[in-house]
Formats: C-alpha cells, sequence, structure tokens
C-alpha cells in the first residue's frame, strides 16, 4: 500500500471519529435535555380549587407558583351522539369574572360561577334534545381553563385543565378546535339553535 493510499484511509478514519464524536455529543445534549425537562417538569407547582361565596378560588402551590400570571377561561357545551358516530362544542359566552387577589395564604385567582347559565342550559337541552330524539344525544358543560403562572425557575407556564381536572394541551385544545368548527364567536344560551347545529358536519 502507498503512502498515498495510507494517508487517504487515515483521513477517512479521522472524519468517521469525527462523525461518531458529534453522534455522541448530540445524543448526550438531547439525554440532559430530557432530563431539565423531566426535573422541571416535578417541580411544577398542583393547582387546587374550592368554592366561596359565588366563586371558584385557585391557588398554586406554594413554593412552586411564584406568581399567578392571568386564568384564560373559555366554555362550551359538548354534545354527543350515543352511537359515537359525531361530537361538537358548542361555545357559550362566558360571563365568568376572573379577579387576580392576595391574602394571608399567598395570591389567588377568583372565578365568577354563573348559576344562571347553568339553569338556562339545563332549561334548554331537556327540551331541546327530547325535540331531536333524547335516546341518541347527550351532553355535559365543559369548563376549560389556561393558567398563566411563573415557576420557581423564574420561567412563564401555563396549565390546563378540562373541567377542574389537569389536561394536557393537546387535549384543551382539542375542545376549542370542536367549538371553532360550529361557530368563530362564543354564543348565548337563547342564541343556541340545537338543531341546526347537530346537522351541520
Amino acid at each position: 500500500m502507498t503512502e498515498c493510499n495510507l494517508s487517504m484511509w487515515g483521513d477517512v478514519a479521522n472524519i468517521v471519529i469525527a462523525v461518531a464524536s458529534v453522534a455522541t455529543a448530540v445524543v448526550t445534549a438531547v439525554v440532559l435535555f430530557k432530563q431539565r425537562n423531566d426535573n422541571i417538569k416535578e417541580k411544577q407547582p398542583r393547582f387546587t380549587f374550592s368554592p366561596q361565596e359565588g366563586s371558584m378560588i385557585l391557588r398554586g402551590e406554594q413554593g412552586k407558583c411564584l406568581q399567578i400570571e392571568g386564568v384564560d377561561v373559555n366554555k362550551c357545551v359538548e354534545v354527543w351522539r350515543l352511537d359515537k358516530k359525531m361530537r361538537k362544542a358548542i361555545p357559550l359566552k362566558n360571563s365568568s369574572m376572573v379577579c387576580l387577589r392576595q391574602d394571608d395564604e399567598g395570591q389567588y385567582a377568583s372565578l365568577g360561577v354563573d348559576l344562571t347559565q347553568h339553569v338556562e342550559l339545563i332549561d334548554k337541552f331537556n327540551i331541546g334534545v327530547i325535540d331531536i330524539d333524547s335516546s341518541l344525544w347527550n351532553y355535559r358543560e365543559v369548563e376549560l381553563l389556561c393558567v398563566k403562572y411563573i415557576d420557581i425557575h423564574m420561567s412563564c407556564r401555563e396549565q390546563y385543565f378540562v373541567n377542574r381536572t389537569i389536561a394536557s394541551k393537546k387535549e384543551y385544545k382539542k375542545y376549542l378546535k370542536l367549538a371553532r368548527k360550529v361557530s368563530k364567536v362564543p354564543l348565548s344560551v337563547s342564541d343556541i339553535d340545537l338543531r341546526t347545529i347537530l346537522e351541520i358536519d
């Protein structure tokens, strides 16, 4: 083997070693990044809900939630066929006020509860569903919350809730997407035309 061939094979070996080193570095970086994210996720606060005089109080776990920045509240009515052939979400006008407050236990968010809307929905759907065959359809009210807060790492974070149970961003967005298919703007209960909505594909 000539000196030229040996040099060429030496260059090839160096390239292979360099590529292997880069691959190892990338794998190491991915693993470290995942470990860091898992560590941050473990240290995220739990949020609790408790009723209080016509409102719902939301608190972040002290020591893990430095500050609640805001709470987005969306409401809809989920309607589905019992044979699972169709599912709709009707966006509702939201009259719930969100107020950020402070007391001896720390910061909290107060969410107004609209009992009137709840009663109107029961009346609307009990009459409306009978009109379109209640043996085929069912419904439930859905409250979607996105809590924006600052965590102990001084990072802006979001947690999602569906009916005050922690949910993934994907599940939260699924309801918003379903609701937008029915109407681009939230509807008042009196404006819901159930028969027409359920006929829309």
